[in-house]
């Protein structure tokens, strides 16, 4: 009994283990493409800092001990908005800064990103919203509440709008973290992929209330939160994809984000289809990235496959590490055969490849590198991957002759090592 409880302890902590967000490393240069020589030089005087504001969305309890605004573990029945001003390095020049990104700086530069200051612009009204039906039977809200939730939503797009001024990109990218996150961290992370992919378009960190304490409790409350966040999230991006310069929105999940962002954009795929919309253009879905998803793979293949998903995006992209220790901790806490983020090219089946053969626009990528940390499951930080990632953004298709390239394993599955782009 005692070794029994010390092994289920063992796996509880190893789960809850929570990886150093602000590691990443400048990527190869030729992950930019042939604009990768002016790729800072065009950007507005604005965006040439050394800090970076990001937007974010976050039901969070605000965590008043904090000198600088950030927000705790507990969750908040309101949906707080605003921007994070990330400081990438205490007194660090634009110059060195674009030098240290395209990896062609042989001095050492101070790198060490921190949170300068955090801004809550809006915060939408508490839910349930007070539904009601009226005489025709159809849910409707109060004139009062509908003009409250109006202005809210109002000043939200207003302050994305201001954001997409400064981009000739009118895209979104927004990123959905893992359990045992804090907001902090995240930002920060957001901010280094926003620099270092030529500051295009507009990142928004997503942070649900994860990061429980303890060692099982923390991973069964984080999971819990994560069913808890959906409302939110699926209004928020309703919010996003009615602002008319809005071109297409981006989603890039880690870990335990994964099942957060399936399940709300299953729920708004179904419900736009219901009312006779064509969900990937009124929700203006793009990309839809998983990276070490922590989620069973049947019920992925349930959400994704089974439901169709993949039609209503531009292209689905799952990366996986059959490596990856968090991952496999969890297969045997939960006692499922197989989880999405540990796959093996010879664990998928038959009737999988023919599904990914039918869609055409889903691919799965294996990683076998060596980044990731000590249980090897945020190898998103790698300056390999960070390269795909970014070609990938930029509408490459997996393949050297499409300038991705990615090792063959078969029909829309690709392997690759730290050797990308070397």
């Amino acid at each position: 009994m005692y070794k029994k409880v010390i092994s289920v302890l063992f796996l509880a902590f190893a789960v809850s283990i929570t990886i150093s967000c602000g590691g990443l490393q400048p990527i190869p240069v030729e992950a930019y493409g042939e604009e990768g020589a002016t790729l800072f030089e065009d950007l507005p005087i604005p965006l040439k800092s050394a800090e970076v504001d990001v937007l974010y969305a976050t039901d969070r309890t605000r965590d008043s001990d904090q000198e600088i605004l950030l927000y705790g573990n507990d969750r908040s029945s309101s949906l707080a908005f605003g921007f994070a001003r990330v400081n990438l390095g205490k007194d660090l020049s634009w110059n060195d800064l674009v030098a240290w990104s395209q990896s062609q700086n042989p001095e050492p530069v101070n790198i060490e990103p921190f949170i300068t200051s955090v801004t809550e612009v809006a915060r939408l009204p508490a839910s349930p919203y007070p539904y009601e039906l009226n005489k025709s039977g159809q849910l409707i809200l109060g004139a009062q509440f509908s003009e409250q939730l109006n202005t809210v939503q109002e000043t939200i797009q207003n302050t994305i709008r201001k954001r997409l001024e400064l981009t000739g990109r009118k895209d979104i990218y927004v990123h959905v973290h893992g359990i045992k996150s804090q907001i902090g961290d995240t930002l920060i992370d957001a901010a280094l992929t926003y620099h270092l992919y030529g500051r295009q378009g507009v990142p928004i960190v997503y942070s649900w209330p994860a990061g429980q304490r303890g060692l099982l409790r923390g991973y069964t409350g984080d999971r819990e939160s994560g069913e808890f966040t959906v409302f939110h999230l699926k209004e928020f991006i309703k919010i996003i994809a009615a602002i008319d310069e809005v071109a297409k929105i981006n989603f890039t999940a880690h870990s335990r984000g994964t099942d957060v962002i399936l399940t709300a954009l299953r729920e708004l795929i179904i419900e736009a289809r219901a009312s006779g919309k064509d969900p990937h253009r009124s929700l203006k879905l793009s990309n839809l990235i998983l990276i070490a998803p922590d989620i069973d793979a049947g019920v992925a293949s349930q959400r994704v496959i089974a439901e169709a998903l993949t039609f209503s995006l531009d292209r689905v992209t799952v990366y996986t590490n059959d490596h990856d220790g968090a991952i496999a901790i969890a297969t045997k806490l939960f006692g499922n055969s197989q989880r999405l983020g540990n796959y093996d090219v010879s664990e998928v089946t038959e009737r999988q490849k023919e599904s990914l053969k039918r869609f055409k626009n889903y691919d799965i990528i294996f990683y076998s590198g060596e980044g990731g940390g000590l249980l090897e499951h945020s190898y998103y930080q790698s300056p390999a991957m960070l390269a795909d990632y970014f070609l990938l953004l930029e509408g490459k298709k997996p393949g050297a002759s499409n300038g991705r390239p990615l090792e063959p394993l078969g029909e829309y599955m690709w392997g690759m090592d730290d050797n990308y782009l070397k």
